[in-house]
C-alpha cells in the first residue's frame, strides 16, 4: 500500500510541474514539434449517493502522427481518504491512460489505445454508440481500435476492443471497392462489407473480488473465496464443500427463524439428540436457503452480418447516398435495412431506412447500454442479453434521423424508430440531442444534453432499463478557466418488474468544479 501511495504521489508531482515545460507556440498539425497541452477540473462528483472532491488532470502530448493523453482521476471522500478502488491494483494504473493515438480515424493507418465514447461498424446494424465508458468512473475500461486501409480496391479492415485486458467483447470488419478499376460513375464508389462481434462472455459485467466464481451481488462474502452462502446475512457462511463437493453445514438457523437447521442438527448432533429436538417441535425440515448464481462457466454470443454503401449525388448542398445491412445473432435469427438513404441538404443531415427484424433478432446488439445489459440479475438469478432474444416476435417499420445546423448557433438532433408486429413490445426508440454552439451565449464554453430510450413498446414512462440522460453546461470564467457542470442518469431493473422505481433503481452521477487548460 505505502509503494502504491508513493508512486501515486510521483504521478501527481510530475503532472504538477508538467506545464512549466508545455511549449505555448502552436504548430501545425502534421509538424515533428510536440505540441503540449493540460486539461483539469477541481470540483466534487457524486457517485452511488457519495459525494467526494475531485482532482482531475488530463495532461497530453502530440508529435507527428502519435498522441498520448492522461487520466488522472483522484476522488477524495468526506474523511480525507483517496477511492482505494481507483488504485489498488496493476489495472487500475493503466487505466490512467485516456489514449495512446496514432493517426486519425479515415487515414490509412490508425491505431488507439484508450477510451471510446461511441463506437460503430457500418450502418450500426450489429454495433451502434457502444461505448466503454458507460460505468466510468466507477469502473474504467481501455481499450484498443486498429483500422487499415490500403490502395488495393480500397480493402481494409477495422478492429476493437472494449478492454485489452479481457478482450471479451471484440468486433471487426472488412470492407473494400470492389469496382473502383472501372471509373463508372456511381458504382466506382461502391462500398462492400462484412462485419462479426462478439462477447466471449456475457457474464464478464459482474465483478467477483474474491474470484470465486461467485458474482459481488450475490456473494455473502465478496471478499473471502473460500465463503459465499450466508442466507441469513448474519456472517456465519450457511456450510461448506468437502472435497466431493457434499456440502459440511456450519450455521446452525441459516434462514433465522429461530428453529434449528435439520440438515445441521442430523450432521452435527446425531440422529438421537437431533430426532429429540425434532419432537418438541425445535428441528426446521423447511429451511429456505438463499441461491447462490455461480458464473465458473463461461456463455458467449456472437453476431455477423453484410453491408454495402453507394454515394449517389455528391455536392456542397446537397447529397445523397443509399445503404443496406443485414444481420444475424448466431443460433438466432436475422434482420436487415434495406432500403436505407442518407442525404445532407443545407443545414440538414438525414437518414431513413426500411427495417425488418424476424423473430428472435435484436437490432443495434451491441449499443451505448450493452455494458449493463450484457447480463442483469434477476431474483436468484442472472439472465444474459441474448436469452431476451427469444422474446422478440417479427416486426417491420421505419427509422429516421434528422440533424438540423441552425444558422451555427444550435445544433438539435432527433431520431425515432417505430416497427410493428404481432404482440412486439420492443417497437419505438426516440434519440435526441442538443448542441448549443459557443457563438450563441457569450461566455457558454459547451452547452448540450442528450436523451434516448430504446426498445420499449410505448412512450408512458422516462426512466426504463433502456433510457440514459446526459449532460454538460461550461461556463468561461476565463482564458484558462471554465466553470463545468456534468450529469448522468442511467437505470436498472433490479428487481425485474419491468418498472424503475426508488433510488436504489436511478444510477446518477452528478460532477461540479473548475476546468483549466494550458
Amino acid at each position: 500500500m505505502l509503494l502504491k501511495k508513493i508512486l501515486m504521489a510521483e504521478i501527481l508531482l510530475i503532472v504538477s510541474f508538467f506545464p512549466i515545460f508545455l511549449n505555448a507556440d502552436t504548430v501545425d498539425s502534421t509538424s515533428t514539434s510536440p505540441q503540449f497541452g493540460m486539461n483539469g477540473l477541481v470540483g466534487t462528483l457524486m457517485i452511488d449517493g457519495i459525494t467526494y472532491s475531485q482532482l482531475r488532470l488530463m495532461p497530453e502530448v502530440s508529435i507527428w502522427k502519435f498522441g498520448v493523453g492522461l487520466d488522472l482521476n483522484i476522488l477524495i471522500d468526506g474523511d480525507g481518504n483517496i477511492r482505494e478502488n481507483d488504485w489498488d491494483d496493476t489495472e487500475d494504473y493503466v487505466s490512467k491512460i485516456y489514449y495512446i493515438r496514432y493517426g486519425h480515424k479515415g487515414e490509412p493507418f490508425y491505431a488507439k489505445i484508450g477510451s471510446f465514447h461511441r463506437v460503430k461498424f457500418a450502418n450500426g446494424l450489429i454495433m451502434n454508440n457502444y461505448t466503454n465508458m458507460l460505468l466510468y468512473p466507477d469502473y474504467k475500461q481501455i481499450g484498443l481500435e486498429v483500422d487499415v486501409t490500403t490502395p488495393i480496391y480500397g480493402l481494409g479492415v477495422e478492429t476493437f476492443t472494449s478492454n485489452i485486458y479481457r478482450n471479451e467483447i471484440l468486433a471487426g470488419r472488412i470492407h473494400a471497392m470492389p469496382l473502383s478499376f472501372l471509373e463508372i460513375p456511381i458504382l466506382k464508389d461502391l462500398e462492400i462489407g462484412a462485419t462479426i462481434a462478439t462477447d466471449r462472455n456475457q457474464y464478464g459485467g459482474f465483478d467477483d473480488n474474491d474470484g470465486d466464481n461467485y458474482p459481488d451481488q450475490f456473494d455473502g462474502f465478496p471478499d473471502d473465496k473460500t465463503k459465499w452462502a450466508d442466507t441469513d446475512g448474519d456472517g456465519i457462511p450457511d456450510y461448506d464443500l468437502d472435497k466431493d463437493n457434499n456440502r459440511i453445514y456450519i450455521d446452525s438457523d441459516a434462514d433465522n427463524d429461530g428453529l434449528v437447521d435439520s440438515s445441521y442438527a442430523y450432521q452435527n448432533y446425531g440422529n438421537f439428540i437431533a430426532d429429540s429436538l425434532d419432537n418438541l417441535g425445535l428441528i426446521d425440515h423447511n429451511v429456505n436457503y438463499k441461491k447462490y448464481f455461480s458464473i465458473d462457466k463461461k456463455d458467449d454470443v456472437l453476431v455477423y452480418g453484410a453491408d454495402y454503401r453507394l454515394p449517389l449525388i455528391t455536392g456542397k448542398a446537397f447529397s445523397l447516398g443509399h445503404y443496406a445491412e443485414i444481420a444475424k445473432i448466431q443460433d438466432h435469427s436475422y434482420g436487415f435495412i434495406f432500403p436505407g438513404f442518407y442525404s445532407k441538404f443545407l443545414i440538414f443531415d438525414m437518414n431513413l431506412e426500411f427495417r425488418y427484424y424476424n423473430p428472435n433478432f435484436e437490432p443495434n446488439y451491441f449499443d451505448y447500454l450493452y455494458d449493463q445489459q450484457r447480463s442483469t440479475i434477476s431474483g436468484d438469478s442472472i439472465i444474459t442479453k441474448e436469452e431476451t432474444v427469444i422474446k422478440n416476435n417479427k416486426a417491420t417499420g421505419w427509422y429516421g434521423a434528422i440533424t438540423s445546423h441552425i444558422f451555427n448557433f444550435v445544433d438539435l438532433t432527433i431520431a425515432y424508430e417505430n416497427m410493428h408486429g404481432t404482440d412486439y413490445e420492443k417497437g419505438k426508440s426516440i434519440y435526441g440531442t442538443l448542441v448549443v454552439q459557443k457563438t450563441l451565449v457569450p461566455k457558454i464554453s459547451v452547452a448540450e444534453a442528450h436523451y434516448s430510450q430504446r426498445r420499449v413498446k410505448k412512450f408512458t414512462h422516462r426512466k426504463t432499463p433502456n433510457s440514459v440522460i446526459t449532460a454538460k453546461l461550461g461556463y468561461n470564467l476565463s482564458d484558462t478557466s471554465i466553470l463545468v457542470a456534468n450529469y448522468k442518469e442511467r437505470y436498472e431493473d433490479l428487481n425485474g418488474d419491468g418498472r424503475i422505481a426508488g433510488e436504489d433503481e436511478t444510477i446518477k452521477s452528478f460532477g461540479f468544479g473548475i476546468e483549466f487548460r494550458f
